[in-house]
């Protein structure tokens, strides 16, 4: 039989906090789980993306939500880097995208933006927002 574990929300967020005051920046992860095709070469676990896309909504609130709750830890110290990766995170909407830069706070000052693309994802538009975001 399975034992129920219960975290509290507070206690993880006042770790993550005590952990960011050894540090002198933040490195920012933004994982997208769907991906176009399960590639033969890929170790990590992705879900398809054309049979979940009931789930997607689901999905970006969820992560919305996330850096809604760590607003605070956000600004305690500079972001360094954010990373968009997981399965194909080139999925993300422009409009998703702008969503979330718009919940980091210091977006615009922060040295290091990438994403992994699938190449057909790959447009002038696109490349356009990560240059000039």
């Amino acid at each position: 039989m399975n034992d129920l574990v219960c975290i509290d929300y507070n206690e993880v967020l006042d770790s993550l906090e005590k952990s960011l005051e050894k540090t002198d920046n933040i490195c920012l992860y933004i994982d997208f789980p769907f991906c176009r095709s399960n590639c033969l070469y890929c170790i990590y676990h992705s879900l398809p993306y054309k049979s979940l896309l009931e789930h997607r909504e689901e999905y970006v609130n969820a992560v919305l939500k996330q850096l809604d709750s760590y607003e605070h830890l956000l600004k305690l110290k500079p972001i360094q880097s954010v990373y968009f990766g997981g399965g194909t995170p080139s999925l993300w909407t422009e409009q998703e995208l702008l969503e979330i830069v718009h919940r980091i706070p210091n977006f615009e000052k922060i040295d290091s933006v990438k994403s992994e693309m699938h190449p057909f994802d790959i447009t002038d538009q696109r490349i356009g927002f990560y240059a000039n975001n």
